[in-house]
């Protein structure tokens, strides 16, 4: 099936209290910024070098330790990666709701489009239950979103949102089915982070209903 693009995008203390009314903050727990505002150039270009590092001996992988900071909950099993039967590997963390119905939002295997995705992930606040699950996954090299998407009952999946490279200067949206795809086609040779901030915020708009 030939895709159709769908739209272009150019893109706190209190000195005392209970346990029962702090804040979360007071307790010992960060909770990372979110919203919009959470998505921020010098996040995305750390993240991006971080993922292509590798973690010292007896350390998690370093995809694993940023959905966790993420404050995601794993989502295949025991833990946030998940190694496929060819034995690639993914790494996912979910925003789970008492609906059945599953949001999946997916990167492609390279790092700056992983790095889009814990970004995105950050603009839904942890202390809040969103409407439906959403599930964060970063794609290795090789493995396919089929790959991903077969971890999930069809009948639960209701969209998947794809993040690719970003950069350029139009961010095209393309559907197909239940997929929207959002990517750059023009990427220049040196990553402006400023630019992909703006369109990954511009995207983020979209999917909260704000754009």
């Amino acid at each position: 099936m030939a895709l159709g693009v769908a739209g272009r995008v150019v893109f706190w203390s209190v000195v005392s209290c209970s346990v029962l009314s702090c804040r979360t903050e007071t307790l010992g727990v960060e909770i990372p910024p979110s919203g919009i505002e959470a998505i921020r150039m010098d996040d995305l270009q750390r993240d991006t070098w971080l993922l292509t590092q590798t973690p010292r001996p007896g350390a998690p992988p370093n995809a694993e330790v940023r959905l966790s900071q993420m404050h995601l909950e794993p989502t295949f099993g025991g833990g946030f990666v998940h190694r496929l039967a060819d034995g690639a590997e993914i790494f996912c963390g979910s925003r789970r709701s008492g609906d059945a119905a599953v949001t999946l939002f997916l990167s492609t295997g390279a790092p700056l489009s992983q790095a889009a995705i814990i970004s995105l992930a950050k603009t839904w606040d942890p202390r809040v239950t969103p409407r439906q699950t959403l599930v964060f996954c970063l794609r290795s090299a090789g493995v396919s979103a089929e790959q991903v998407r077969g971890l999930i009952a069809a009948e639960r999946l209701e969209s998947v949102i794809e993040i690719g490279a970003l950069g350029g200067e139009t961010v095209t949206r393309e559907s197909d089915g239940d997929t929207t795809r959002y990517a750059s086609t023009d990427i220049a040779v040196t990553v402006d982070y400023r630019v992909v901030a703006t369109q990954l915020a511009e995207i983020a708009r979209r999917l909260h209903g704000e754009g």
